[in-house]
């Protein structure tokens, strides 16, 4: 943390005396060669790089060499800079030209670029990181990029991490958003299986809660990202009718939401003899787990609901390549079957409203 620090302190100063951007870049450079450990390697200030085929030339402000290949480029700012989108569309030029999958934008605050060689998407922005003293994102910039652990696979590793956490929270977003549109139909699955567990009949409970709207709304126009939502929950006396829409899976059957999504599972496993278990949970959108991790979770659960929580039942279990039994989730509404129906469609399956 110690070069973190002192890596903040130097940027700090040229903030304040706000000098050329020339001077910034001999302090980056510094920077690199003597807390970095980069010294011995060879670092090239505005190299020169060749446009196709024509006479045109760019030049990276950094780039980076290890046995005369280049590893990284560095598009440099000034620390007082506000980022344009044309510097990004610049960085990224360059890792194409130079056919490197690491780039870095370093100026009011570094930004780690990654380009997946076995994916054909542009360079994407993994992380961002500020310009603050004990920053544990700092730390972990050190280490990656300290000559002495410097590893294009280590970097790898930590960007496609990074970008699965990232995907991870943009579908809890958007998780969150289905279930604030749909706040009647999620909760009343909810109420209605207390209710249900608690001894009323089902007839009843429907009955009931046919007279009952219940709404969700933010407590606050913006929150924090990196701070889970609260919620509102208020309940409304008045008329509402639940939604029974079925659905057909490949022009056949009359499919409530549950049976719908375990039928598309069923079949994209029937498909995909296969994979594995974790391959099988890697992409089913919806959650999946082991017969025997349910079994163990019984024992000591006091959920009065846990006997129906999966498709059970011996025909709707399903066994993976490897050997693996499991159980598809029986919480489906229309909170999330969209999401299960987008995942059939992907696999070339026709799904419709009957």
């Amino acid at each position: 943390m110690n070069i973190w620090n002192e890596i903040c302190r130097d940027v700090h100063k040229e903030r304040t005396l706000n000098g050329s951007e020339k001077e910034y870049q001999r302090t980056i450079v510094a920077i690199f060669r003597y807390l970095l450990g980069w010294s011995r390697e060879r670092v090239e200030e505005q190299y020169k790089v060749r446009v196709g085929s024509s006479v045109n030339h760019v030049f990276p402000d950094l780039v980076f060499f290890i046995q005369e290949e280049p590893v990284f480029v560095v598009e440099l700012k000034k620390p007082n800079h506000i980022q344009s989108a044309n510097e990004v569309e610049q960085l990224i030029s360059y890792m194409k030209l130079l056919s490197v999958r690491i780039g870095l934008y370093v100026g009011e605050h570094i930004e780690l670029f990654y380009m997946d060689p076995l994916v054909t998407k542009e360079p994407e922005c993994i992380v961002q990181i500020k310009f603050e003293e004990d920053s544990a994102l700092g730390g972990t910039f050190v280490d990656l990029f300290s000559r002495d652990k410097f590893s294009l696979d280590d970097l790898a590793l930590f960007c496609k991490i990074q970008e699965e956490k990232r995907g991870e929270r943009r579908r809890l977003e958007d998780y969150i958003g289905d279930l604030i549109s749909d706040a009647d139909g999620f909760l009343k699955e909810l109420l209605k299986e207390n209710l249900c567990a608690k001894g009323y009949s089902d007839s009843c409970v429907d009955e009931v809660l046919e007279g009952v709207n219940i709404c969700m709304k933010k407590t606050k126009a913006n929150v924090n990202p990196s701070v889970m939502m609260k919620e509102d929950y208020v309940l409304h006396r008045e008329s509402s009718v639940r939604d029974r829409t079925k659905y057909s899976l490949n022009g056949e059957g009359r499919l409530g939401k549950g049976r719908l999504a375990l039928a598309i599972v069923k079949l994209f496993v029937k498909k995909n003899p296969n994979l594995t278990y974790d391959d099988i949970k890697r992409r089913v959108p919806l959650y999946i787990e082991t017969c025997a991790n349910i079994e163990r979770t019984k024992v000591d659960s006091a959920d009065k609901s846990k006997d129906r929580r999966w498709f059970e039942e011996e025909l709707d279990l399903m066994v993976s390549a490897d050997g693996v039994k499991f159980a598809f989730t029986t919480q489906i509404g229309k909170f999330n079957v969209g999401e299960i129906i987008k995942f059939g469609e992907e696999q070339g399956f026709d799904i419709q409203e009957v």
